[in-house]
Order: structure tokens, then sequence, then C-alpha cells
């Protein structure tokens, strides 16, 4: 099958009342050429709207507008949190209750609510978001397009990424695709379950938008990247940790699964043969097969890399296996085990720390 051409990934685009709706442009063929097909595949599938940034703060749920903020506050949290040596459970949550403080940062509006990928738009308030509008820079089909909408869908604020672009000397369309590809990745790692969404605990708003952050960033080289790098450094700590995401390894049984069939069945037998005689090392590979049978290599062991049925030196590798991983435990849910919860929260943290020292 012929692979699909860039132009054939863009999306409709309504405005909705931005008076600064026509500062972006969707028909530059950079924007879709920069894009892998599962990238564009999405583009093609979600309508983008363009909203002024009253409408945009409207249509933000409350529960994602909290960030950690301060670098420097979550840098001191993790040196505490590290100094005390073992940490458990209650200390990570200590941790993350510590980092946020229910008030919103200032960078919320200039860096984050400039774009906003919604899955459902069931719970939108639609009449009271189009009565926000400049009716002057409503496109006709927009509101009946939008009412008539169930979602998922893409919201873009012109103002907040023009702003965003002046204050860095970066230019408006270079910041337009950044905060797009960005929010295609979160549709990308977007489940479509009914299962608890991880992203609702600070744990997962660290992973999930290192991952998104990691998603755009990778589309650009050169300058361009260089520029993309700098509006990212401008963000909360939470999206800081885009550039650790393909150095740190996740690994879910998706991907790995023949390797993790292969260890299980290997140690399966070696546990057989010591079961009698050695309680130690019967507990010992026991805690390792839990972890295998879930479909998680053990945190406690070296990962035997030789074996990985991947390309890990093709750029991006891991952070293609951790992003893939994200997906499998937001789709079965099982980042709800204590045990599976507690590598993520680890994870979380070494990507927090990565991004702020």
């Amino acid at each position: 099958m012929p692979r699909k051409k860039p132009a054939s990934y863009r999306p409709t685009v309504h405005n909705l009342g931005s008076p600064q709706g026509g500062l972006l442009d969707f028909g530059r063929e950079e924007t879709y050429a920069r894009m892998n097909p599962s990238l564009g595949r999405k583009a093609a599938a979600l309508p983008v709207y363009l909203v002024n940034p009253a409408q945009m703060d409207r249509l933000y749920p409350p529960e994602r507008r909290r960030t950690f903020c301060d670098p420097e506050r979550v840098r001191r949290a993790l040196r505490d949190l590290r100094s005390r040596g073992e940490e458990g459970e209650e200390d990570r949550g200590l941790l993350w209750e510590a980092l946020q403080d229910g008030s919103e940062c200032p960078l919320f509006r200039r860096t984050v609510a400039a774009g906003l990928y919604m899955g459902s738009l069931g719970g939108v308030s639609k009449g009271s978001v189009l009565g926000l509008g400049d009716p002057g820079h409503q496109d006709p089909g927009a509101p009946p397009a939008f009412q008539a909408d169930p979602g998922p869908a893409i919201f873009l604020c012109p103002e907040r990424i023009v702003d965003w672009g002046a204050r860095e000397g970066v230019p408006t369309a270079l910041v337009q695709d950044k905060v797009y590809y960005h929010e295609l990745a979160h549709a990308l790692m977007d489940t479509a379950d009914t299962a608890p969404d991880p992203y609702r605990e600070p744990w997962g708003l660290v992973v999930e938008e290192s991952l998104a952050n990691w998603v755009a960033a990778s589309r650009f080289k050169g300058s361009e990247a260089l520029a993309v790098h700098r509006l990212i450094k401008g963000q909360p700590p939470e999206y800081l940790g885009y550039e650790a995401v393909s150095r740190l390894a996740f690994f879910s049984r998706g991907p790995l699964v023949r390797h993790l069939l292969f260890w299980e069945d290997v140690l399966e037998e070696v546990l057989r043969l010591i079961r009698r005689g050695y309680p130690f090392w019967e507990d010992v590979l026991g805690d390792v097969l839990r972890f295998i049978r879930r479909g998680y290599w053990p945190p406690f062991l070296p990962f035997p890399f030789p074996f990985l049925p991947l390309p890990l030196s093709e750029k991006g590798g891991l952070a293609r296996l951790n992003l893939e991983a994200w997906r499998e435990a937001k789709r079965r849910g099982d980042w709800q085990h204590p045990e599976v919860k507690n590598l993520w929260e680890e994870f979380a943290l070494r990507l927090l720390e990565e991004g702020v020292f």
C-alpha cells in the first residue's frame, strides 16, 4: 500500500472566535512533512478548533490546570527525598503533594494553555464556549460543527501561541507546529478506555507530558530543534523530562513479549530446580517472575540488552518503547497495581530529576 502523502494529513480547522486565528497557517507543507504516519493519521482524523484565551480557559478541565511550576522547589524536594535513602510510597506521596499546592502557576496560561486535546466533548458547555468567541472572527460553519462534534478534538489558542513566540523570539509557525504536535501526541496516548486515567496522578502528569514533548521535539531538526528546545525550557518542570524518555527505559509486555516469555520459561525451570534447599533464591526468583508475568522487567535487575528484539540504536528507540508501555498501562489499567504503580512513580521521578538538574 503506498504511503499517504503529507497533504492528506491536513485537518479540518474551525475558528470559534479567535481574532488572531488568521495568524495560524495550516496550509504549510512542512507542518505535515515532519509527521510520521501515526501522527499524520491522527492529524487527518481530528478537527482543530481555534479559540481565544477566554474560550481556552473555559475549556480547560480544572484538574489539568495543576503544574509543579517552580524548578528550584522541585530540585529541593527531590534532593530531600533522595537524601532519606530508601524512600517508600508514603515518601513519594508527600513529595507529589508538596509539589502541587493547588494554586495556578503563572506559566500555565503562557506555555501550557496554548493547546488542548480532549478525548470527549460530552461534558463541555458548548454554548458558553461559543458565547465567549468574537462573532466577527467565527467561521460561518464553525458553531454548528462544534455543537455536533462528540470529540475527540484539538483546541489551539492563536493569541497565546503568537505571544509565546514573541517572548522567545521564535516564529509563530514554529510555535504552532510544536504545540500542535504536542496535542497530537496526547491523542496517540489516548486509549479511549473507561479505566481510571493515570494522567490525573501527579506522577502520570510527568510521564505523559514528558512523552508528549518528546514526540513534538523529535519532529524538528537543526536550528528549528534548538528553537523548540528553548520553548520547552520555559515550560513547568513536569514537561522537562522529554529528552530523558529516550535515555531511560520502562519496558512493557507489548513490544518485548518474546523476550519476556523467553525469560519466564528460563526462570520457571531454574525455580523448579532450586525450590528445594535454597529458600532465599526461591524468594528472589519468585519476585522476578511476578514482575515478568505482569509484563514488566524487574527494576532491581539490569536489563539484558543483547536479547532485545528491537533496534535501540535507532534514534528514539527507548522513547518509542516507553510510549508504548504508557499506552499499555493506560489501556490495561495495570498501573493501579501497587507494584506497577511504584515502577511508574520511580520512572516519573527520574524524568523529573533529569529535567530539572
